[in-house]
């Protein structure tokens, strides 16, 4: 299934082949981060698949197999811890799991606190009690630790870099938004010039019109006081032309 994140089945009287294919399930499963099978009755076959299935399951991060007599049957066969010690080796996704109170021993102790110095992901290792040496004990606490704080510190580095490419993508953003307030007014500037270019034009065809119509109605002025003129010298030469006449005409009569 796809859709169940968090699978609890403790206390269920689990045996060790019903472990061992609830182990094998989890080879494909890309959804199950927390399995929980503590207080069973879980051993070798369990731990045997577990880590085939560790191997290809990259989204597990807590496994519980507390209170689970993983080497109860034999304290000197140590197959069940070499698996678990090779799912710490090999886990790319594990951050916590417990073994506490799993009759494991000191020889598995030493198996665990060996296999752990390769581990870069684990930060929580119930362990208690499993009669462990104290060095044992002192190695996993201190590498846990360790792990820990490099977890810390590149938490820190990606939150520094997702910062980082946020600030990058805002200023890309604010740069674009600049970018695009620039075009919006130089094009606004553009369009005044031409309307400014349009209204001169404009203000010079009026002018020019103007000054035709002026210039016409001048013309007209001219022309009308030209027949104007026109008319009265011909009105005066007529009349000069009769008194001339009327004059000759008497002084006819006279003699």
């Amino acid at each position: 299934t796809s859709c169940i994140g968090s699978l609890d089945l403790s206390r269920m009287g689990l045996s060790d082949v019903m472990g061992a294919y609830i182990c094998r399930s989890l080879r494909c499963n890309k959804s199950i981060f927390k399995l929980e099978l503590g207080e069973n009755r879980l051993g070798e076959k369990t731990c045997l698949a577990l880590e085939i299935a560790i191997r290809t399951n990259h989204v597990l991060k807590y496994i519980s197999l507390e209170s689970n007599p993983l080497m109860a049957t034999s304290s000197t066969n140590v197959t069940c811890i070499q698996a678990l010690a090779s799912i710490i080796e090999t886990t790319s996704s594990l951050t916590s799991l417990s073994l506490w109170r799993c009759s494991i021993g000191p020889v598995g102790g030493e198996l665990i606190a060996q296999s752990i110095l390769r581990n870069n992901t684990l930060t929580c290792l119930e362990m208690g009690y499993n009669n462990w040496n104290k060095e044992h004990v002192q190695v996993i606490l201190s590498k846990l630790d360790k792990n820990k704080a490099n977890q810390t510190i590149e938490r820190e580095e990606i939150q520094q870099r997702v910062m980082a490419e946020q600030q990058n993508r805002l200023q890309e953003e604010h740069a674009e938004l600049v970018r695009l307030e620039s075009l919006r007014v130089e094009e606004w500037l553009r369009q005044q010039e031409m309307l400014r270019c349009q209204k001169r034009a404009a203000d010079m065809d009026a002018a020019e019109a103007k000054a035709k119509e002026i210039a016409s109605e001048e013309e007209e002025r001219r022309r009308q006081t030209k027949l104007t003129s026109d008319a009265l010298a011909v009105k005066f030469s007529k009349t000069k032309k009769t008194k001339i006449k009327n004059g000759a005409k008497g002084k006819k009569g006279t003699k």
